[in-house]
């Protein structure tokens, strides 16, 4: 499952592990990215907004691409981020200009704060994902020592547990959670080449998953027994545009 752009259009699309027999499951104007299988694997979630708009939306439809249906969230999202984990949906909501982590449960029902008591988080903490048994969130940290991962009890038991970046992390994707739940992982990039690597939770050394020589990853997903890794790359571009203007007034 992915979200591809065809004719302009962001939308979800699913297809066999090979590639083979991809169908497009949605198709309207929307920006529609982030697909999520359910863990009763009935359905997909996924964020929506409107082409010009800034309100992101959580919507579900069927895995034939049947029954397209709000999901509840108690208003717009941040963009960017939605996961689901056990019973809930984990999300952001753009509060006096900071992105917030909220749950909502897969049943419906009231969002609920993720941290209640913020004084507990590491400075400019932000969420990157959740624990598959939701006791734990991994995310990023900056503080004046620099910047790393850091490993967050959802209740109130457990130790803030951080990691410092002693490497350079990739691009937008940031740490997750590595299949079996005992080590973190991220984007690390070296020599302007980018690899997944693997961080062991009982501190032992860092391990590369992959070993490309070439290119970047901008975004991967472990299938849900952990053996099979999907993955995007490529390179990134940018070009230095000279704009020369014919208008003669002051």
């Amino acid at each position: 499952m992915y979200s591809a752009t065809t004719q302009g259009n962001w939308d979800i699309w699913i297809a066999n592990s090979d590639g083979s027999q991809s169908r497009q499951l949605t198709s309207d104007p929307a920006v529609e990215t982030q697909p999520r299988v359910l863990p009763d694997g009935t359905a997909i979630i996924f964020t929506s907004r409107a082409s010009g708009a800034s309100d992101v939306q959580v919507r579900l439809i069927d895995l034939d691409g049947s029954n397209p249906r709000p999901f509840g969230t108690g208003g717009p999202i941040f963009r960017g981020y939605v996961q689901v984990r056990g019973d809930h949906v984990y999300f952001k909501v753009l509060q006096k200009g900071l992105p917030v982590a909220y749950r909502v449960p897969l049943a419906g029902g009231p969002r609920e704060l993720l941290f209640v008591d913020g004084t507990q988080l590491p400075p400019r903490f932000v969420v990157h994902s959740i624990s598959s048994d939701e006791r734990w969130a991994v995310g990023t940290y900056q503080d004046p020592q620099g910047s790393g991962m850091a490993v967050v009890p959802l209740g109130e038991a457990g130790t803030v547990r951080k990691f410092p970046h002693n490497y350079t992390p990739g691009v937008g994707f940031g740490p997750a959670w590595a299949p079996g739940g005992r080590a973190l992982e991220d984007l690390v990039v070296r020599d302007g080449v980018t690899n997944v690597w693997r961080f062991p939770l009982d501190g032992s050394a860092p391990r590369p998953v992959t070993t490309f020589t070439s290119e970047q990853i901008m975004n991967y997903r472990w299938s849900r027994d952990g053996k099979t890794l999907a993955l995007s790359r490529g390179t990134y571009s940018t070009d230095v545009v000279l704009i020369t203007s014919d208008d003669t007034r002051d």
